[in-house]
């Protein structure tokens, strides 16, 4: 039985996340202390998404060994 995922853990929402920090840390309109928050968030949200595609492509290479052998 598959594990069900919660939203927060898809890759569309880590997308949006990455996004939104991004574009908040380059906005210069915003305070500094916004700044640096937005840009620590944004990349924690890209490390959680190379994180699952490593994850994701590994699954997928396991999957294709055990149906190769």
């Amino acid at each position: 039985m598959a594990k069900k995922q919660a939203f927060v853990d898809t890759p569309g929402y880590v997308g949006v996340l990455t996004a939104s920090g991004l574009w908040t840390a380059a906005s210069s309109g915003s305070p500094v202390y916004i700044r640096l928050m937005a840009a620590a968030t944004g990349a924690y949200a890209v490390w959680l998404l190379v994180g699952h595609l490593v994850k994701r492509r590994r699954e997928r290479l396991s999957d294709a060994a055990v149906t190769d052998a």
